[in-house]
């Protein structure tokens, strides 16, 4: 039987950014790259992986926290440029493993995304706990701040067209350069009807402060 060409599914417009820049990572460094997932799975979907290319992803294990770490010790053992992808809530779980790479002048590329919120957890929440959210949104720092005070490089990715900016602009061979993705990301979850959207901050609460202790002993016991 006649096989079907294989036809790749559009990008939505709130992962175009994100998948921009796997395109761009891809064509930019062709001698290859070496990308740390921190359970942001966008790679597996638009991340075109190969042996130059390679990919670890951190889907299943859900260790948050990993990527920076773990993207600094291949770069000492593999002289490739390093990527570590992760959200917020992974970050400050991770976030002062910038000091080792400066300290120790390791190169690096962090790839942060900034939604003000622990996605997974929230999806999960929603899904699975009817909407009864708990200790899965905050508040960030200033990441840009941040940088400033490690003494590297910060950029905000916004649109298409900031990511190329980006590697135009940044040795992603060869230096600390985290950059901070800001699109709006749409939670794979409906709230009210409605998509909701999370851009840095604190997230908006989907229920008063007297709805969450109702259900308070309720959420708790069925976590544990």
């Amino acid at each position: 039987p006649a096989v079907l060409p294989s036809v790749a599914a559009p990008v939505p417009d709130h992962f175009a950014v994100i998948a921009h820049f796997y395109d761009r990572l891809v064509e930019r460094l062709p001698q290859g790259a070496q990308i740390f997932d921190d359970n942001i799975i966008l790679a597996q979907s638009y991340l075109k992986a190969s042996p130059q290319h390679r990919y670890y992803p951190n889907s299943g294990i859900s260790s948050l926290g990993h990527a920076i770490p773990a993207a600094i010790g291949a770069r000492c053992a593999v002289a490739t440029p390093s990527f570590a992808v992760l959200g917020d809530g992974g970050f400050q779980m991770c976030g002062m493993e910038l000091m080792t790479a400066v300290n120790h002048d390791i190169p690096l590329n962090v790839l942060m995304i900034n939604n003000g919120t622990l996605g997974l957890i929230r999806k999960n929440q929603f899904q699975l706990y009817g909407e009864r959210y708990i200790d899965c949104d905050f508040v960030n720092p200033d990441f840009a701040l941040l940088a400033q005070s490690f003494g590297i490089r910060h950029w905000r990715v916004e649109k298409t067209a900031d990511v190329d900016a980006l590697f135009e602009q940044a040795d992603l061979a060869e230096e600390v350069a985290p950059a901070q993705l800001e699109h709006r990301l749409q939670l794979a979850f409906e709230q009210h009807g409605e998509h909701q959207e999370v851009r840095g901050g604190r997230a908006p609460q989907p229920r008063a402060d007297e709805q969450r202790r109702e259900h308070w002993p309720e959420t708790v016991e069925r976590y544990m």
